[in-house]
């Protein structure tokens, strides 16, 4: 299964990503239930590749209860009574918990330089330089969240190490700047390397990818499948 993923169309996998984030957040809840079992059941087959690994799922996991929470309490001074208030929690944490797991699941199978390509196969009618530049741009925004996970779980790991004696407000600035300044580090790395590797010329990302009639049209089933859960 995971070698099918790699192998498989990028413009497939970036279009039934984008279809399913965008009915993710406007389906029903048994729609939305489908949707976290199929991701979830992706996720678990990834598990280990890219960040889909124990320690990243579960701050992701924290972070979005802190979500849920905030949502509950919200609709709860509203004037929702407290049964309609976490049902709602429960709802957005669902939908904010399956894009995540989504975008995680993509990267997890599709590299920088594919997604690259793929993105720009959907703007190259865009004129001059601008399709290629966007699909780089666009490919590098979504794979800054597993960079994002990947740099929260080393910061955290390397002050449990050397900081943990000290206050927890202490901790809490110390994680900040070390993220920030890791961040920026591989900011510039990321940039070097794809100056290094030639990515940053038009010929590599608008260089045509071969069609497969089959992928295209099992993605376009599971396009029918997805749009067919979301009005149940």
């Amino acid at each position: 299964m995971i070698e099918t993923l790699q192998a498989a169309d990028p413009r497939v996998k970036i279009l039934l990503a984008l279809i399913l984030g965008v009915l993710v957040w406007s389906c029903g809840l048994v729609g939305l239930c489908a949707y976290l079992l199929a991701i979830g059941f992706v996720s678990w087959r990834l598990l280990g590749r890219g960040e889909l690994i124990s320690g990243s799922l579960g701050r992701l996991g924290v972070l979005v209860l802190a979500w849920c929470l905030l949502k509950a309490a919200l609709e709860w001074v509203g004037g929702a009574g407290l049964q309609t208030a976490f049902l709602e929690a429960a709802v957005l944490g669902g939908r904010l918990l399956a894009l995540v797991l989504l975008g995680l699941c993509l990267t997890a199978v599709t590299s920088l330089a594919q997604l690259g390509r793929g993105a720009a196969g959907f703007l190259r009618p865009l004129p001059g330089d601008l399709g290629w530049r966007a699909a780089l741009g666009l490919s590098l925004m979504i794979h800054f969240l597993p960079l994002c996970l990947k740099t929260f779980r080393q910061a955290r790991l390397s002050l449990s190490l050397r900081a943990a004696g000290l206050p927890p407000w202490v901790q809490l600035r110390l994680f900040v700047q070390t993220v920030l300044r890791v961040l920026a580090g591989r900011t510039w790395d990321q940039t070097l390397v794809l100056a290094s590797r030639g990515l940053d010329r038009p010929e590599i990302w608008q260089e045509p990818l071969p069609f497969s009639f089959r992928q295209w049209l099992i993605g376009f089933c599971l396009a029918v499948l997805a749009f067919s859960l979301s009005v149940i």
